[in-house]
């Protein structure tokens, strides 16, 4: 049965956003997407038929009143599509009261929360044996130099509850004594934080769909280099590859006892010297670096809408044939942003930054699949090449 075309709106505008907009386009659905000041550019898609520019997300008081708002004012609209984290927790503050005629593709806010307080997670984690990092979580310097003696280095510190920055950057990784007070001389200021040893190995991301806490698709691709020196932050290469075995049932025993219906993405840490693997988190969402899931294959926006509509989706999570393994992904502009970033923080000298440069040609020349470009809708990425090169207003950092 043919799913019935549908007038979404799209909130959230980030990366991810134009696989989400591509993909709905295809299927047939009408698209509103949702802009502030600084866009990513979804809303220069082919597939976009008309634009709703709100206030910022970042502004609570003035969102949630603007999208009930506008919702009223357009009863045609009966599905809405938070993409990014922060879009996400802005419709959990007003979901109560939206219209009940309109079909919500995420997770429900009880599952958001326990994926947004990392500490809860783990709690899940360890209840299943599932391994994962040891942590603390503290409030005050004397309590984070104490959890940093007791953990050792390195060490990862990072804020306890989603959609939090320390320093500009998703977490910190601390090597040493030295790394650690040259990078928290004082305390942050910005909430608890969550203090764990640092786990060695890259990072693979377990794309998933679940409906009822049943793991309905299922598909791995591995972090092959982020936009930090460090190797934090969000991913600029990767690759997608079989799902290890015990990482896929890990992931099906913690979506069953969360009774996890949506979208998301579990992340573990695998070590290549042992196999050691261990949990880092859930995102209640596509993850920033999606385009490679979408590219092998597996069409989470579609799968989320259906399940949000009632549209039955069959429960495929071991079959990987159809997918594209060993197909890689690129994201250039993230890549070259991070580069110029550590040159001006001086993270790197002239000879890395040589070289990182042409991990950027080499990684955008063989990528198979592109965070932005496609031959078919070429308009997000002339839009995102304009504000690099400072035609179209500023360029957010490399973080967002």
């Amino acid at each position: 049965m043919q799913p019935a075309s549908r007038n979404v709106l799209l909130i959230g505008n980030y990366r991810p956003t134009l696989s989400a907009v591509r993909s709905l386009g295809r299927a047939g659905h009408r698209l509103v997407m949702g802009c502030e000041r600084i866009g990513a550019f979804a809303e220069r898609s082919r597939h976009v038929a008309e634009r709703w520019d709100h206030p910022e997300l970042t502004d609570p008081d003035e969102f949630g009143p603007a999208l009930l708002a506008f919702l009223e004012s357009r009863p045609d609209i009966d599905a809405l599509f938070p993409v990014s984290g922060l879009a996400i927790m802005r419709v959990c503050e007003v979901f109560e009261r939206l219209p009940p005629r309109l079909a919500v593709a995420m997770p429900h806010p009880r599952l958001v929360e326990l994926c947004d307080h990392k500490t809860k997670l783990l709690d899940v984690a360890e209840s299943l044996g599932i391994p994962y990092p040891p942590y603390a979580l503290v409030d005050d310097m004397p309590a984070l130099k104490a959890a940093a003696v007791r953990l050792g280095t390195p060490l990862v510190v990072k804020a306890a509850f989603a959609e939090r920055r320390l320093g500009g950057e998703k977490a910190l990784i601390l090597r040493d004594e030295a790394a650690f007070a040259r990078a928290l001389p004082d305390w942050p200021g910005i909430g608890t934080l969550l203090v764990q040893r640092y786990a060695e190995g890259p990072r693979h991301n377990l794309h998933f769909v679940a409906k009822d806490g049943r793991l309905l698709r299922c598909l791995d691709s591995i972090s092959l280099r982020t936009q930090r020196p460090n190797g934090s932050g969000l991913t600029v290469e990767s690759v997608c590859v079989r799902t290890p075995p015990h990482l896929r049932a890990w992931c099906a025993r913690m979506i069953g006892r969360m009774g996890y219906t949506g979208i998301g993405c579990l992340q573990f840490l695998v070590d290549p010297k042992d196999g050691a693997a261990a949990f880092l988190e859930i995102n209640p969402r596509m993850a920033a670096g999606y385009g490679i899931a979408q590219h092998g294959g597996l069409d989470m926006p579609r799968l989320a809408l259906d399940l949000a509509t009632g549209v039955p989706v069959a429960e495929r999570p071991d079959d990987e044939d159809g997918y594209r393994i060993g197909d890689r992904y690129a994201w250039t502009e993230g890549d070259i942003a991070g580069l110029k970033l550590a040159l001006k923080r001086g993270e790197v000298g002239p000879f890395a930054a040589l070289a990182w440069a042409g991990r950027i040609l080499k990684s955008a020349f063989r990528a198979d699949a592109h965070a932005s470009w496609r031959r078919d809708d070429p308009r997000p990425t002339l839009a995102i090449l304009a504000r690099s090169l400072g035609l179209a207003g500023r360029t957010p950092p490399a973080a967002e």
